[in-house]
């Protein structure tokens, strides 16, 4: 069978951005993703180490092959772009998606904070995003990028994050890191390949 990969491109006055996905990235193989990302004018709030490790951790839980380069004008324009280079090249690598397992769901949990995420590679692209952070700049990139994600993959995504407990610490650094975490295991997980006919009463997952 072809390897499943992707890749996107995207170049404008404001950004340069370099993704690419290998959905069959061999067995037991569990390769660092190439992820450098550098942006001008840094907004307040916004750290652009933060969203490589958001990236970093979709691609090391889902054993995806492949990474991301990309450089902007600031951390507001290259962050708007992220999501739709990835889900693009996500979307590029799927194919038609004969065989896969189609739907997944994941709790994680790291010191008190909770995410669930769930997916189905459905061709109906939406994103319903509980992200129970305090509002900051962090928080809404994040659910800038997961929703393009979402709309460029045309995938269905539920994301929600929750501190539970008297000794739960509410960074939004480990929710950050959580979230890509549990959505590369639904990834990993609804990709999977387990027969041959596509997983729906249609006959398409378009």
């Amino acid at each position: 069978m072809a390897q499943r990969r992707g890749k996107s491109e995207r170049k404008t006055e404001e950004v340069e951005i370099k993704v690419q996905t290998n959905l069959d990235e061999p067995r037991g193989r569990r390769r660092k993703a190439e992820i450098t990302l550098s942006a001008g004018w840094q907004e307040p709030g916004i750290e652009v180490r933060l969203i490589e490790h958001f990236f970093a951790q979709v691609y090391r839980f889902s054993n995806f092959g492949g990474g991301m380069v990309g450089k902007g004008d600031s951390t507001h324009h290259l962050t708007e772009d992220l999501g739709i280079c990835w889900g693009q090249a996500f979307k590029e690598a799927l194919g038609d998606k004969a065989g896969i397992m189609r739907t997944a769901s994941h709790i994680m949990p790291m010191q008190g904070t909770v995410v669930t995420v769930s997916v189905d590679l459905s061709g109906r692209p939406w994103a319903n995003l509980a992200l129970n952070m305090a509002t900051t700049p962090m928080r809404e990139m994040l659910r800038h990028i997961l929703t393009d994600m979402a709309i460029h993959s045309a995938f269905d995504l539920f994301v929600k994050v929750e501190y539970l407990g008297d000794n739960a610490i509410q960074d939004e650094h480990h929710a950050i890191e959580t979230v890509g975490k549990a959505l590369g295991k639904v990834l990993k997980e609804a990709t999977r390949i387990e027969g041959t006919e596509i997983l729906s009463t249609k006959g398409t997952l378009e």
